[in-house]
């Protein structure tokens, strides 16, 4: 049951997610819209300038990260659009003030100094200007602006708007750098779990001065661990993990003596794993990875399990941020393993056969 939910959620998500980002466009332009009603209206309040206004819409200051992705160019490139719509004013196209943002170094980074405002203001011809700054917060982008004459330096107006991130991005694409999905490295959590099911009945042996009874039961193997992700390429993830099993729950074996006493015996097992996979999706959140890989175990000094095996795994991961991610995913390993307990002087006992299946959760963090 569990497993058809996750199924039909992934389902859902892959195909009603460009459905919610059709209304991209309309959200972040009324949002700008706003910001400029915002400006426009106080400005007339205060202004006595009847004729047209030349106009300048400025590349916002952003922090490094930011710049590098031109998104102090892409606001300012939306916001001139909200701006073409009252008649009032004469928009000066970037076009024409781009070569002395490059001369003063600030096409990137964007306008921050009030003096370096007013410089681009007067070389472009701009009688008024709107700059300001854009940052990220989580999962929003952060907008304030302000309208300043360019002679006086004065402040007309100011305004502040959130911006949905994805949305935004979504919508500006065209003037944003994207974020390199190269050389990314990922460190993860992971829990995974397997069933043992019994291989053999009841064994009983005779060490000279005791009987002793070894009986295998199903038991569940949990495993917790750490995983390291490496994307040398866009869509293709070298995928290094290592993990260890705690104690099961009832015991994989219990052992019983003729003298009496009775004891629970556990698989105590360490793992490492080597995954290459390959991202089946071009979706900015949802992701499905699937590869083959290969897994030696360690099933400790009491037990004779020690194989290795390929396996096939596949992975399902929800990134509800560019640098999260939540993943459910399984592996099913090709090669049939018998796992043996060797208990004081008994001889190896094929106890258990692990499921070639198992299922695995994990958080992971991207850099």
């Amino acid at each position: 049951m569990i497993f058809k939910k996750t199924i039909l959620a992934i389902f859902l998500w892959t195909f009603l997610l460009p459905l919610q980002t059709l209304g991209a466009g309309s959200e972040i332009s009324k949002k700008l819209d706003t910001v400029a009603e915002t400006l426009v209206s106080t400005y007339e309040k205060k202004s006595t300038e009847s004729e047209k206004v030349s106009l300048a819409v400025l590349p916002f200051h952003a922090g490094s990260e930011l710049a590098k992705r031109r998104a102090g160019i892409a606001i300012a490139e939306l916001l001139t659009h909200s701006f073409r719509s009252y008649e009032r004013f004469k928009i000066v196209e970037r076009i024409e003030f781009e070569k002395i943002m490059n001369e003063l170094h600030l096409n990137a980074s964007g306008v921050a100094e009030a003096e370096e405002a007013l410089k681009v203001g007067k070389l472009s011809g701009a009688k008024l200007q709107v700059l300001g700054s854009i940052e990220k917060i989580g999962s929003k982008y952060h907008i304030n602006a302000r309208m300043v004459e360019t002679e006086s330096g004065e402040v007309f107006a100011t305004a502040y708007e959130t911006l949905p991130a994805d949305l935004f991005e979504e919508q500006a694409k065209t003037y944003l750098v994207p974020v390199p999905e190269t050389q990314a490295i990922g460190i993860y959590f992971l829990y995974t779990r397997r069933h043992l099911s019994p291989a053999s009945e009841p064994f009983s042996y005779s060490t000279g001065w005791e009987n002793i009874t070894i009986s295998p039961n199903s038991a569940a193997l949990n495993q917790m661990g750490l995983g390291f992700r490496y994307f040398p390429y866009k869509n293709f993830v070298i995928d290094v993990s290592g993990f260890f099993s705690g104690k099961m729950k009832e015991g994989a074996v219990k052992i019983n003596s003729s003298r009496g006493y009775t004891h629970s015996e556990s698989f105590f097992t360490k793992a490492y794993r080597l995954l290459l996979n390959y991202d089946l999706t071009s979706n900015k959140h949802f992701h499905i990875y699937a590869g083959p890989g290969i897994i030696w175990y360690d099933t400790g000094p009491d037990s004779r399990g020690d194989y290795s095996s390929p396996l096939v795994n596949f992975r399902f991961e929800y990134r509800p941020q560019d640098r999260i991610a939540l993943s459910l995913g399984g592996s099913y390993e090709l090669n049939k393993a018998g796992w043996k307990i060797n208990w004081y002087d008994s001889p190896p006992i094929d106890t258990h056969e692990p499921s070639q299946f198992s299922i695995e959760s994990s958080i992971g963090f991207y850099f």
